[in-house]
């Protein structure tokens, strides 16, 4: 099946890796962009939950693991098969998630992304490519012993490394899954610097100092 991905003409050579999702899209591609956004929705309250619960966490990371496996291996005409994403969405209900989670965190990643995908006109799953493992960077130390469970419990990444290595190492293999589905990962990939009118406008717009932050990271 032809794919209804399209690319913005004027930047063809940057866009050709990145989903930019336009109105015409069909259901079953607009599916796999809300599964890449459920895993990472599921990663952040993983990764930012002040307390630990065993059961809680084991659940979130086997279904993390599913969920990453199941999409790099679907093809666009199998994923009518997958779960509804009404079904998945039951186990990240904010009754559930909301309150076991840091806000301050969460919103500014959202935020970020959002501003991204509106001021670049790229698509909400892009923009969150780019900056969910930039987010990651920038709080990780406040979170290290999360960031490495999920390292080593969700990635597999090796058991032996000292925690701040396995927690990067966390971060860039999450990149890697990115990569893999072609998405972008830093602004670069889409043709964007520091020194654009349109990057300069976004930072000049973003007062809370955690985005500013972010927007450095970027």
């Amino acid at each position: 099946m032809k794919s209804s991905l399209s690319q913005s003409p004027k930047k063809e050579h940057y866009l050709g890796k990145t989903f930019i999702i336009e109105q015409n899209n069909t259901a079953k591609e607009r599916f796999l962009s809300n599964n890449i956004e459920f895993i990472l929705h599921l990663a952040t309250i993983y990764l930012v939950k002040e307390e630990q619960t065993t059961v809680t966490d084991r659940l979130i990371e086997a279904l993390i693991r599913d969920l990453m496996d199941t999409t790099l291996k679907v093809s666009i005409d199998q994923i009518n098969q997958l779960e509804p994403t009404s079904i998945l969405n039951t186990i990240s209900h904010p009754d559930y998630s909301w309150n076991a989670m840091n806000l301050q965190d969460y919103s500014s990643l959202q935020k970020m992304s959002s501003e991204l995908s509106y001021s670049f006109n790229i698509s909400k799953t892009a923009a969150l490519s780019i900056v969910w493992p930039n987010w990651a960077r920038m709080v990780y130390c406040k979170h290290v012993e999360r960031f490495v469970l999920f390292a080593k419990n969700i990635l597999s990444v090796d058991s032996q490394r000292g925690d701040k290595e396995a927690a990067l190492m966390g971060i860039h293999e999450v990149e890697a899954f990115f990569q893999t589905l072609h998405l972008p990962t830093t602004l670069e990939d889409l043709g964007i610097t520091s020194t654009d009118t349109a990057f300069d406008d976004l930072a000049k717009k973003n007062t809370n100092s955690d985005i500013y932050t972010l927007l450095k990271y970027l």
